[in-house]
């Protein structure tokens, strides 16, 4: 049986809270690089935003940003490692839908679409 917010486990290992710890770093600072005028406006900020296992519908609404993040953690065999995967929209930033992943090393846009 598959748990909540996780897609591809083959690990049974979680990730250590630290790992978890810098992917959030980075979670944030994607936040404040799509949408940099309201990432002040996130009630409660000074929380965690990221837990593991996440809710199987796991979305952080961005107050001022017409839009948010959906997230959910993903194993990639062939690195060995969980991954964050966020799916944002922005009606403030030209309606763009962008999907990145995000590691302790950082993020990267996967793809992204133009409405």
């Amino acid at each position: 049986i598959p748990r909540r917010g996780i897609n591809n486990t083959m690990s049974s290992t979680p990730p250590s809270q630290s790992y978890i710890d810098q992917v959030e770093q980075h979670f944030r600072s994607l936040i404040k690089e799509r949408a940099p005028q309201c990432y002040d406006n996130i009630e409660n900020k000074d929380q965690p935003f990221l837990v593991f296992p996440l809710p199987e519908k796991h979305y952080l609404a961005v107050p001022g940003m017409y839009g948010g993040f959906a997230a959910h953690w993903k194993y990639e065999n062939d690195s060995n490692e969980w991954v964050l995967m966020t799916s944002s929209w922005c009606r403030v930033a030209g309606g763009s839908g962008r999907v990145h992943k995000i590691t302790p090393k950082g993020f990267t846009l996967i793809s992204q679409e133009e409405w």
